[in-house]
């Protein structure tokens, strides 16, 4: 159905935080930072509408905007 398109979509927020963080990490290890970003992202949205909370979602983009200082 839309897998598909759900792939290209997460490929592409992968690929655009991998690109963000390359110059800092260097590709490998700007690649591991992506995936584990979105994912820890998207399990922190899923975990906020479940249990009508934000605290874990806030929690993780601090951490990733750690990354970037």
């Amino acid at each position: 159905m839309f897998k598909e398109e759900i792939l290209a979509y997460f490929d592409n927020w992968e690929r655009a935080v991998s690109h963000i963080m390359e110059n800092r990490y260097g590709a490998d290890k700007a690649r591991e930072i992506a995936v584990e970003s979105v994912a820890s992202v998207q399990g922190a949205i899923m975990m906020m509408n479940l249990y009508n909370d934000s605290t874990l979602y806030l929690k993780i983009e601090k951490k990733l905007i750690t990354l970037l200082d």
